[in-house]
């Protein structure tokens, strides 16, 4: 179950705000315990939060907060510096991203089968995935992988949704390792580091590579 800071989402729903756009709401669990109940706002507005009697939103934030100090965003006003700090609300944002990419790859994991190594590319359409032997892939350059049957599509695909300004507009695919955590081997075998981006009870996801592409560059 994907977690962060021991936290989690449960019984996730997804509905629309007043403008149309896709907002969640769900029960919130902490260390495996229901502490309330988490909306985003059908306005716009601040996140909702109603938690036991056990539970402070204001003390939960800055737990968050303090937790993750790595992550809060520098902020720039002229000569003035300040930072926006990685609280609850992004954290509920980057778990329920978490969530959907937990059931991806379990999705891929039963179409591969036993063990699989799968390349996920996430792009402006989500994920795509195939099925590659981690030892070969350490092996292809980007030029080799970017020429996969699969990524060629996928390429295609979001050629279609992206608007061109003067040939700069860029495409970004992370290209990462998915394996479950009985799988270890296979990565200590092809060399790479076996630290996460992501660890849930199912999967791994170990960042191998960053591609940037340019349309003057999209592979015919």
């Amino acid at each position: 179950m994907a977690k962060i800071n021991g936290i989690e989402l449960k019984a996730l729903k997804k509905f629309k705000d007043h403008e149309g756009c896709t907002i969640a709401q769900g029960n919130l669990y902490l260390g495996g315990k229901k502490i309330g109940f988490w909306s985003q706002d059908y306005m716009n507005g601040p996140d909702m939060f109603d938690l036991s009697t056990a539970y402070n939103e204001e003390k939960l934030n800055k737990k968050v907060e303090k937790l993750n100090f790595d992550k809060r965003t520098e902020w720039k006003i002229g000569d003035t510096k300040t930072y926006i700090e990685y609280g609850l609300e992004e954290l509920l944002n980057d778990l329920i991203t978490l969530k959907e990419e937990e059931n991806f790859f379990k999705k891929q994991a039963k179409k591969i089968g036993h063990n699989p190594i799968v390349i996920v590319i996430q792009g402006i359409k989500g994920w795509t995935a195939l099925s590659l032997n981690a030892e070969s892939y350490t092996k292809l350059s980007n030029e080799q992988i970017l020429n996969l049957k699969e990524i060629k599509n996928s390429l295609d695909e979001m050629e279609e949704s992206v608007t061109y300004k003067e040939d700069k507009a860029e495409i970004l695919f992370f290209i990462s390792l998915s394996v479950p955590d009985n799988s270890q081997t296979a990565l200590k075998t092809a060399r790479l580091s076996t630290k996460c981006l992501t660890n849930t009870s199912s999967y791994c996801v170990i960042p191998v590579r960053f591609i940037t592409l340019f349309h003057s560059t999209r592979i015919s």
